[in-house]
């Protein structure tokens, strides 16, 4: 596993794509880390002093004891409060602001969510960082009306890290970040796959993004074509009609164009 933080005289430094993280924590109020691993971003949200008080979670008995271990280390027992068991089960509604998911898979963290919907309402934002399929993520915040704030791309460590940031529903239906996709089937597929507003505004890292993932649906098209079964044409369909809207996609983007004139940036609350 790559390194996700280096130690100076001050204090803990970040690795870029925690650093990313930490940028869209609700500052002045309490935050909490679901899979802290070794309690990084934690002692470093409380040694800069972007919050408080910090919660560190983790499922696993090893990470728990090497989180707790570092938060001893830094003298920080009476800030971080670390606990172990899984996704949201250590945490009470309402008493973490911001609550961070980094370096899980996107179905993980959907049950994670699911599991507990008291903590999810209690929560004023989510920072989720998945390893992949965020789009089940996308999907399963959207049926909850949670609104994408802030997504993007993190190129770090050899590969693409994708990051969305969720704020509360705001009592107006389903987040209107979709609305441009909402008349196609597919291009609102895309939109859940990709993002809304990554690919409104597209940079390098995303355009990469979208590559690597056309890539692989061309690379399982082609191992359809051996197949003989009627479930595999239907598939082979489904990710021809994705291929197609994603190569009239790569030609504006190329051409420094997205989808819709979104903005893909928005000020924290």
């Amino acid at each position: 596993m790559p390194a996700e933080a280096g130690v100076t005289e001050g204090g803990i430094k970040l690795s870029p794509r925690l650093q990313r993280v930490a940028e869209f924590v609700l500052t002045g109020r309490p935050v909490a880390d679901v899979g802290t691993d070794h309690a990084f971003l934690p002692i470093y949200l409380v040694q800069s002093g972007r919050v408080p008080l910090a919660i560190a979670t983790d499922i696993a008995p090893g990470p728990y004891r090497a989180a707790l271990a570092n938060v001893r280390k830094w003298r920080l027992l009476d800030a971080i409060s670390v606990r172990l068991g899984p996704g949201l089960t250590p945490l009470y509604p309402g008493e973490a602001a911001t609550v961070v998911i980094a370096g899980m898979g996107g179905r993980t963290v959907r049950d994670i969510l699911a599991a507990e919907p008291a903590v999810v309402a209690g929560t004023s934002r989510f920072i989720i960082q998945p390893m992949n399929a965020a789009e089940q993520v996308r999907r399963f915040m959207y049926g909850a009306c949670w609104r994408i704030v802030h997504e993007e791309v993190v190129a770090a460590e050899g590969r693409l890290y994708e990051m969305v940031v969720f704020d509360p529903p705001s009592g107006q239906g389903a987040d209107r970040a979709y609305d441009p996709y909402a008349a196609d089937e597919v291009w609102m597929d895309l939109a859940f796959i990709f993002g809304p507003y990554l690919l409104s505004r597209p940079d390098a890292q995303v355009r990469s993004l979208v590559a690597q993932t056309a890539e692989k649906w061309r690379r399982i098209c082609r191992q359809l074509d051996k197949a003989e079964t009627s479930g595999a044409a239907a598939k082979q369909q489904v990710l021809a009609d994705r291929l197609r809207r994603v190569a009239a996609w790569q030609a504006h983007a190329g051409a420094g164009c997205g989808r819709h004139d979104g903005d893909t940036r928005h000020e924290e609350g």
